[in-house]
């Protein structure tokens, strides 16, 4: 009974080996994705010659519809240039005629167009806009067509305006008697071509004189002031442009002047096809399973574990330490999922094990910050309390209150922002209580820019400066002197701590230099590192400490102005 039952558990938990293999025919599905692949292939081929040859026939169609549009205009200005238009005014009849002429080339032309006749100073004689102002005028006088109808007559003077305001010129010199008497121009909105270029699946630019754009559909290729950008003229080709591909064509319509750009997207074209080729592929594989439906839902029944398992690891993936495997599917997944369990519960022990180290480390970082107010400072400063209380009790009592208010500052957080003026005043309480100690054999100075007052400092950048002056500065001699000074250097705040001693030996400074300019101290001195460090790790590698010799030793720091 029991051999019975081991081998139908055997039968019921077989093999994913042999499940696959009864579940799939083998290579059932290469010759699919071998096909898809060629149909990729042959798509990006098809793809780039149609785009090309798109992008020829839109810049060869909009070439001859431009050239179209200035050629019936050119014969209504050839024509109104002949007529008599001398004097100072024209008839209302013969103004009707040309508004009537002007319609038949805008019928031609496929574009309205607005019409100026000026005479040979400039001044405009009518309009198709009727009377203008004066500074309207003044403006169509300006335009440069005019000027280049004067000193080329007989030759159609075309030009695109500069700026926002997207305008083409057309212009032809009035001739009386071999004198220049004035021209007629032709003024054509540039939006006016915005139904052209939306006919095409291009993008389209075109430009005219000093590549100023006329219109386009694609302003990412127009700088500022409404040129087409340096790096999309003169090109024809593939080029890669904003995170895109592009074949590019520009040609000129024979009625010269213009140049119109033609760019076909590759990248967004090339997208399109794929999407229709992976519907087309998932549309075919879902055929394909659907004639083997049988051997599908094996699959899926063989591959809950698989999926089972990529679900913990993505769960594990994303901290969650929680998820427990419980196959018996197969033997193979039953191994794994047992395996993956006692993976997660080490790791789980290991995470708790390294919080407990990482937990131990900060406290200790703490300890370490928390006792930067030095130990013999504090046992000092009670010894002369103790001395003074016999002799001065009023003194030792506002000296206790200066400890008290040191030890309050000392042992906060020492990463903490505070004012100069802040830590200035600490400095000062910590000055006054050297001075009992030291008498009339110790004095400072604090000098302290007003704009500096109320910069942001880590709190206790000062003292271990002051510290080390005193520590190393009286030496042999009866009496030292400190001098603070803060001020702003452009953007930075500088505060210097100079005493009036002998300096430090040139080797020993160059030893300490060396020292700063590593990323970690090797040395028994601490207090003027552990400064330095605290400033490149809070504001980088520029900031920091520098140490100099100037009658005695000066500690200069510089650090980034910023106010709370």
């Amino acid at each position: 009974m029991e051999k019975q039952r081991i081998k139908n558990k055997r039968q019921e938990t077989r093999s994913f080996k042999d499940n696959l293999r009864d579940m799939l025919v083998s290579h059932s599905f290469r010759p699919a994705l071998e096909m898809e692949v060629i149909c990729i292939l042959v798509v990006i081929c098809i793809g780039g010659f149609w785009g090309i040859s798109k992008n020829r026939n839109a810049s060869h169609e909009i070439c001859d519809t431009l050239n179209t549009a200035v050629t019936a205009y050119d014969g209504f200005l050839i024509e109104t240039a002949e007529q008599d238009l001398t004097g100072t005014g024209i008839s209302s009849t013969k103004r009707t005629a040309i508004m009537k002429a002007l319609y038949t080339a805008s019928i031609q032309a496929g574009y309205d167009a607005e019409f100026y006749l000026l005479d040979a100073e400039g001044r405009v004689v009518t309009s198709s806009r009727g009377e203008l102002s004066e500074e309207e005028k003044g403006s169509v006088r300006n335009w440069r067509v005019v000027e280049s109808a004067r000193q080329q007559p007989g030759e159609l003077q075309m030009d695109v305006s500069r700026g926002t305001e997207r305008y083409l010129f057309l212009a032809r010199a009035v001739e009386r008697d071999g004198q220049y008497g004035g021209c007629v121009i032709l003024k054509i909105n540039g939006k006016a071509f915005d139904e052209l270029l939306a006919r095409y699946a291009v993008t389209t630019v075109i430009v005219g004189e000093d590549y100023w754009v006329l219109e386009t559909d694609a302003y990412q290729f127009v700088d500022p002031i409404g040129k087409l950008r340096g790096e999309m003229r003169a090109y024809s080709g593939i080029k890669l442009f904003d995170h895109g591909v592009y074949y590019v064509m520009h040609q000129m319509p024979e009625c010269g002047y213009l140049t119109v750009y033609t760019y076909f997207n590759y990248t967004e074209a090339l997208r399109v096809l794929v999407t229709v080729l992976l519907t087309g592929a998932v549309v075919l594989f879902f055929l394909f399973f659907a004639g083997v439906r049988n051997a599908e839902k094996m699959a899926v029944k063989a591959t809950e574990d698989i999926y089972a398992l990529n679900e913990a690891f993505s769960e594990v993936t994303e901290g969650n330490l929680h998820p427990a495997l419980d196959i018996h599917s197969s033997t193979e997944f039953e191994n794994i999922g047992q395996g993956f369990n006692q993976m997660i519960s080490s790791l789980k022990h290991q995470m708790e094990e390294n919080r407990e180290l990482a937990e131990a480390v900060a406290y200790e970082q703490v300890k370490q910050l928390a006792s930067q107010f030095k130990s013999h400072f504090l046992f000092n400063t009670l010894d002369n309390i103790r001395f003074i209380c016999r002799l001065a009790p009023e003194l030792a009592e506002s000296m206790v209150i200066s400890l008290s208010e040191l030890l309050r500052y000392n042992t906060g957080n020492p990463n903490e922002k505070v004012t100069i003026a802040e830590d200035i005043n600490y400095i000062k309480k910590y000055f006054e209580i050297i001075k009992v100690r030291f008498g009339d054999a110790f004095t400072y100075h604090i000098e302290v820019e007003e704009e500096v007052q109320e910069a942001m400092i880590l709190k206790l950048l000062i003292q271990p400066l002051v510290e080390n002056a005193i520590k190393y500065g009286f030496g042999e001699r009866d009496h030292m002197e400190i001098f603070i000074t803060a001020h702003r250097q452009g953007d930075n705040v500088c505060i210097s701590c100079r005493d009036d001693g002998d300096g430090i030996r040139p080797e020993l400074l160059a030893k300490i230099q060396e020292n700063l300019a590593q990323e970690e101290n090797k040395t028994p001195h601490l207090g003027l590192y552990n400064v330095h460090r605290r400033l490149q790790l809070t504001y980088g590698q520029e900031y920091g400490l520098s140490l100099e010799n100037c009658g005695g030793l000066r500690v200069t720091v510089i650090f980034p102005m910023q106010m709370e």
